[in-house]
């Protein structure tokens, strides 16, 4: 079953560009372009970067071999095109060469992270990121209907594979398919990870801190690395869609927290499978976390869905005081805090008396959907 997504993939394809379309793996960026493939009206080719022929072919960026692998069709779909050595050039090649074509490149490492399209294709390209399945699109699909749906959100995260699945047992076998086999795919074939058992665990760590501040002194000592590699697998971690980060918010280095940030998951499901824990949410003992990740993540689709530019922090005083989320745009700012049982929770003090002009609102349970659509 497909459930539709947000990006329009007719608004955003022009003549002589590419549309890089990012995301983490099991998104569902193949199934978007696949069922937009359905009824376009372009003679279109489709090639998997992961093949070796289809690196061949691109990597070659042979003009002659170009003209042959391009012949007679319209738009090009190159999936998982960072695998592709020397993709952007290839891309600015066969733009340059055919005015008139179209190309999708769609990709579950950003980029940037093979240093390959930023430079060769400026002016050349537009992106979109396509995240697990949001809010609005289930309700469109009607298939938010209850609450069980909501805490299979937090259970088993929202992946369109995964979320299609009618037993919790196949929703678990394909979630820990996904964290042993694809989770770690793009980092080991782009980069010198000499040791994935640590990066693995490195996840798992960052899976007991959500909703924590993370200090990296502390995680190399756990992890017996040096402080400069896991900087580096962090940076990794966020480029391949596994974590993404959230910086602290400060106008008072002395009485606030400046440098630290925390942690958030791109989907519940594999954080919960990295620490082996699909347990009922009665039954857990971390549901403020999950509860927390999942308001930020669905704020993070709305606002990138919805072109909606806010910049997002957490913030905490040096004497204690904390506020999970903050929000500034176009001058305005807000402060939210995330509770999954409805509760009447005042700012800290501290906080509304250095920003006595920003908003308070508490997201719970009942009244969280406001926030996400």
């Amino acid at each position: 079953m497909y459930i539709p997504r947000s990006i329009s993939i007719d608004e955003r394809l022009e003549e002589g560009k590419v549309l890089l379309i990012y995301g983490p793996r099991q998104s569902g960026k193949t199934s978007l372009v696949q069922n937009y493939l359905n009824t376009t009206p372009f003679k279109y080719k489709f090639v998997r970067g992961e093949y070796l022929n289809v690196q061949e072919t691109l990597g070659s960026l042979d003009e002659q071999i170009f003209r042959d692998f391009v012949e007679g069709i319209e738009l090009l779909v190159v999936d998982e095109a960072q695998a592709v050595p020397h993709v952007g050039t290839a891309l600015k090649l066969l733009i340059d060469t055919f005015p008139k074509l179209r190309i999708i490149a769609t990709g579950s490492a950003s980029f940037e992270l093979a240093g390959q399209v930023g430079e060769p294709l400026v002016g050349r390209y537009s992106q979109v990121t396509l995240f697990p399945l949001w809010e609005q699109e289930l309700i469109e699909a009607h298939q938010l209907d209850t609450a069980y749906h909501l805490e299979n959100s937090l259970r088993y995260g929202r992946y369109p594979e995964v979320w299609i699945q009618e037993s919790s047992l196949k929703k678990e076998e394909l979630l820990y398919d996904i964290v042993n086999s694809y989770l770690l795919k793009d980092i080991l074939s782009l980069e010198d990870v000499k040791r994935p058992a640590l990066l693995h665990r490195l996840l798992q760590l960052l899976s007991h801190q959500v909703g924590s501040e993370v200090s990296v002194h502390e995680l190399a000592q756990n992890l017996g690395l040096a402080r400069g590699t896991v900087e580096r697998y962090l940076d990794l971690l966020e480029k391949t869609f596994i974590v993404f980060p959230l910086a602290a918010y400060s106008t008072n280095p002395r009485k606030e927290i400046a440098k630290k940030k925390k942690y958030y998951f791109y989907d519940l499901g594999v954080r919960n499978g990295l620490i082996g824990n699909f347990n009922e949410l009665s039954q857990r003992g971390d549901i403020g976390a999950l509860w927390e990740n999942f308001c930020i993540l669905e704020r993070l689709k709305k606002n990138n869905y919805k072109n909606i530019h806010a910049a997002v922090f957490f913030w905490r005083a040096v004497s204690g005081g904390e506020v999970d989320y903050v929000e500034l745009k176009n001058d305005k700012g807000c402060g939210f805090e995330f509770k999954w049982s409805p509760k009447i929770v005042k700012a800290p003090v501290s906080f509304r008396h250095d920003y006595p002009q920003f908003s308070w609102e508490v997201v719970h349970g009942k009244n969280y959907r406001a926030f996400v659509v």
